[in-house]
C-alpha cells in the first residue's frame, strides 16, 4: 500500500510538471529557463524526502528527467546558455551509473548537434526504468 501511494505520488508529481509534445517524447510547461531547473530540483527534493525503501527505485527516474529537461531546453535557443549550465551543474549526479550517455551529451553545444542520430535518439525513443513493483 505504501509503495502504491510513493508510485501514485512520482506520477501526480511528473503529470503537473511535464507534458506530452508532438515530436518529443516530452516537453515542460515552462515558459522560463528556470521552470526546467525548477522543476527537475523539485523532483530530486521530492525522492531524496521519500521513504527510505523507495528512495533508490524513485532515483532511476532523475537521469531520463534529467537528460529530457535538458534536451528541450535546448530545442529552446534561448536556453541555451541555461541548458548548459544545468547539465554541467547536474551531470556529475549520473557520471558512475550513465557516463557513456553523459559523454555523449557533453557534445550537445546548440540546437544543430539534436539533429544527430545519436543524440536525437534521446529525443525520440523512451527510456527503460526497471523497478520492482
Amino acid at each position: 500500500e505504501t509503495r502504491n501511494f510513493a508510485m501514485r505520488n512520482l506520477q501526480a508529481f511528473v503529470k503537473s510538471n511535464v507534458a506530452s509534445a508532438t515530436d518529443q517524447s516530452c516537453a515542460l510547461k515552462g515558459t522560463r529557463a528556470s521552470d526546467y531547473v525548477d522543476s527537475f530540483n523539485a523532483m530530486r527534493t521530492f525522492i531524496d524526502q521519500s521513504l527510505d525503501e523507495f528512495k533508490s527505485e524513485l532515483q532511476r527516474v532523475l537521469f531520463p528527467i534529467f537528460v529530457c529537461l535538458f534536451l528541450n531546453m535546448m530545442l529552446r535557443e534561448e536556453f541555451k546558455l541555461e541548458a548548459l549550465a544545468f547539465f554541467n551543474s547536474v551531470k556529475n549526479d549520473f557520471e558512475n551509473l550513465h557516463r557513456a550517455e553523459i559523454t555523449l551529451l557533453e557534445t550537445v553545444h546548440d540546437v544543430s548537434r539534436l539533429s544527430d542520430p545519436e543524440i536525437a535518439k534521446f529525443l525520440k525513443n523512451k527510456f527503460f526504468v526497471k523497478m520492482s513493483r
